[in-house]
């Protein structure tokens, strides 16, 4: 009986643990939340079944049962008051702030003109949004789960545009939700209108914001796109993720209603009713009825809201566990010997390599390869020195993407935190590749970067215009963090094969290569393992977008890595994991 109360003791905690890792990983795509949410309630079931079968444990929970039967029946009619009053309370200061403001105590001329200003500003901002919504719900509604980088910008354009008039109408609510504090007898008229350009703006900024999650549905790549911070426009992490809430946040609701029920107030007594106030008094009637007729075909947002919350707060404490076990897995090697590409012979192959060239690369015997899809776990891109840059293109051209001017001139002018860290040895060696690994998005010598125990190197078959200008993309994310959640929507973080990626992402007059994602952990990514089966798989055809430079193979036997041809390097991305069972 003590061994099944244990093991059910047991499951109560290791099932929920289990449920919450799935639903944080998504490993099971659509499934995760649904498989997460069973494990969660067995582990309730294994819970009561451990209770049940616990005699101690049963005794107390039948102690406590009684003692709280006793105080309800002792204190019950206290307790119902006192959450009443509270729950008075919370409507009250909702609805009724109480704070101080200038805004209320200016002159009655200076208090007009802002109310008059304001109610300019709403009504702009309500007929834009309105044509905003109608113009970008295609947009947003049509993008499927791998976004190309000419949608992404007409996303974030459109997503910029929203922000615009949201923040717009965010201050204006902010300022007006004092309207009570304006006194109503002598000034009732600047009261009501104050109130009507607060309550019109939460409305419209309400109404637009069901709209665009209306149009986004599901679609997490955008909800991604949405959500990643914009320091260089001031828009912080979440952004999108934080107004979702509000659609369903009880103060937003209850402000909505009592609103609602207040104008209707106002205009049964004659208070509002003039030219100036109908267009507010229109746009706040027909947004509250749209927002409701949106909640209403989704009442699954008042429970898909609460659960992303509570998905949001469990990530936070889950992503540095989720970093430090990749971080230890990176550094965890189940052999001490040297890598068999020394830096000796990358030496003599660099000669070889131009600015530009795509680095496929593999260490055997690390733990993070255990985790990674297929034999290549790395990618880097090679750039050479500014020096090397500045010959190979020497022709002005060729600089489109820098001006005009050499390579190493631009790095000066537009990224000297860049250009100064090409002046740093990295392992008494000048640096030539940019990577990102788990220190970021970081410059490193072909010597450290190239130490492996295999090495590839791909060339694209574009101009060197073209090249020039993935360099440059390249650079704009250094310094950026490696991205432990494995997440190609977002720009601020990068994981080794996004950065060639995105470098390399074709778009509207800007030819690149077209690496197809795949999806991997309910996530859209791009395995470095699939640039080698991309290769191998378009050799010789039309559509061949990548050209064989060399390769590297290790040779656990040997203690060496030899040099192999085209065909070789082919097979190689059909290889299995594990290094002893390839010789």
């Amino acid at each position: 009986m003590k061994k099944r109360a244990g093991a059910g003791f047991l499951l109560s905690v290791l099932l929920p643990l289990i449920g919450v890792v799935l639903v944080l990983t998504r490993v099971l795509e659509g499934w995760s939340r649904p498989a997460g949410f069973a494990l969660w309630g067995l582990g309730w079931v294994a819970l009561i079944f451990a209770l049940r079968r616990h005699e101690p444990a049963a005794a107390g929970v039948a102690q406590a049962a009684q003692k709280t039967a006793g105080l309800w029946a002792r204190r019950g009619r206290v307790i119902i008051h006192v959450l009443a009053l509270a729950l008075a309370g919370a409507v009250l200061f909702t609805l009724v702030p109480a704070d101080r403001v200038e805004f209320v105590s200016v002159p009655r001329e200076q208090l007009a003109e802002r109310i008059a200003a304001d109610l300019e500003l709403t009504e702009r901002s309500a007929a834009h949004l309105e044509r905003l919504a109608l113009q970008t719900a295609p947009l947003f509604s049509a993008q499927g789960e791998v976004i190309d980088a000419e949608v992404r910008g007409q996303l974030l354009g459109a997503w910029l545009e929203y922000l615009d008039h949201a923040i717009a109408l965010d201050r204006v609510m902010e300022l007006h939700k004092y309207f009570w504090q304006i006194n109503p007898v002598a000034m009732r008229d600047l009261n009501a209108r104050s109130f009507l350009v607060g309550y019109t703006a939460l409305v419209v900024q309400t109404r637009a914001l069901a709209s665009l999650e209306k149009a986004i549905g599901d679609n997490r790549s955008v909800e991604s796109l949405l959500n990643d911070p914009r320091p260089e426009l001031g828009i912080g992490k979440d952004t999108y993720r934080r107004l979702k809430w509000r659609l369903t946040d009880p103060q937003t609701l209850l402000r909505l209603n009592a609103g609602r029920l207040h104008l209707k107030l106002l205009q049964t007594a004659g208070v509002l009713g003039e030219q100036v106030e109908e267009p507010l008094i229109a746009h706040a009637r027909a947004g509250y009825d749209a927002l409701w007729r949106i909640l209403g075909r989704q009442p699954e947002l008042f429970g898909d809201n609460p659960l992303e919350y509570l998905e949001s707060q469990a990530f936070k404490a889950w992503f540095p566990v989720q970093k430090g076990v990749a971080e230890g897995m990176g550094n965890l090697r189940v052999t001490g010997r040297e890598n068999f590409v020394t830096p000796e012979l990358l030496q003599a192959l660099q000669g070889e390599l131009e600015p530009g060239d795509i680095l496929l690369e593999r260490r055997n015997w690390y733990a993070t390869n255990v985790g990674l899809p297929g034999f290549w776990p790395h990618a880097a891109l090679y750039v050479g020195t500014p020096e090397e840059q500045d010959a190979f293109f020497a022709d002005e051209v060729d600089r489109a993407a820098t001006g005009g001017v050499a390579p190493s001139a631009y790095l000066k002018q537009s990224l000297p935190e860049l250009r100064a860290a090409f002046e740093v040895p990295d392992q008494g060696h000048p640096p030539r590749v940019i990577e990102a690994i788990a220190e970021g998005v970081t410059l490193t010598s072909l010597e450290h970067s190239g130490n492996a125990d295999y090495l590839a190197v791909l060339r694209p078959r574009l101009d060197k215009a073209a090249r020039l200008a993935a360099l440059v993309r390249a650079y704009g994310f250094f310094r950026r963090p490696y991205d432990f959640n494995f997440d190609f929507v977002t720009d601020q973080a990068l994981v080794c094969s996004e950065l060639v990626y995105k470098a390399y992402e074709p778009g509207p007059g800007k030819p690149g290569v077209d690496f197809a994602l795949s999806k991997a952990g309910g996530r859209w990514v791009l395995p470095p393992n699939d640039m080698a089966r991309k290769f191998a798989t378009e050799q010789g055809s039309d559509s061949q977008q990548l050209d064989f430079v060399l390769f590297l193979d290790g040779h656990e036997q040997d203690g060496r890595a030899h040099r192999r041809e085209l065909a070789d390097f082919a097979k190689t991305w059909q290889r299995p994991k594990w290094d002893h069972l390839q010789q």
